[in-house]
């Protein structure tokens, strides 16, 4: 799974405030049993954790296309993937060239790409850059529209952050 960083996830926050925030959190309630790599860390760690056997990895999308423009992700070890994700594709895309040349090398039994942007020809661009054998031949497109009577009133995305020395200085202060 490739996505935006901030839809990685976070379970300190997740179990704070008792709901799922991204991708790991997901995973831990609905597939509890299912182990997973977080790629992050020095170049050293994330090449061990992209050759660690595990159903699920996860990376940000920074950190993919950097990883695989280092050689820490190497075209072998990313054609040994049966499934990718690529969550936020609008925002890969973003990155031209260095996104250009991962999605040229990825081969998997099937590729997901989703987008919160409504834009219908933004799977023929990702068609470009993919391997002829792996294009996205269906699409399917939701608009707020068509999800209105299943989506809640108010989504609440609160992000908790720990203060550093100098604001809670500041914080006691102003007290």
């Amino acid at each position: 799974i490739i996505t935006d960083a901030i839809q990685i996830g976070n379970p300190k926050f997740a179990k704070h405030l008792n709901l799922e925030i991204g991708w790991t959190d997901k995973l831990k309630k609905h597939f509890p049993e299912s182990s997973f790599n977080v790629i992050q860390g020095s170049n050293d760690e994330r090449a061990n954790l992209w050759n660690k056997l595990k159903t699920i990895i996860i990376a940000d999308i920074d950190t993919a296309l950097n990883d695989h423009r280092l050689k820490i992700l190497e075209d072998k070890r990313l054609n040994k993937f049966d499934c990718i994700v690529i969550d936020s594709v609008d925002k890969f895309l973003l990155r031209k060239e260095i996104s250009q040349e991962f999605l040229s090398s990825i081969k998997p039994k099937i590729l997901w790409a989703t987008s919160a942007i409504l834009d219908r020809n933004i799977h023929r661009e990702l068609n470009n850059f993919l391997d002829p054998s792996v294009k996205i031949e269906r699409v399917q497109i939701r608009s707020k529209e068509s999800i209105q009577h299943e989506a809640p009133t108010f989504i609440v995305n609160e992000f908790w952050c720990d203060a550093d020395e100098n604001q809670v200085s500041e914080f006691k202060t102003a007290l």
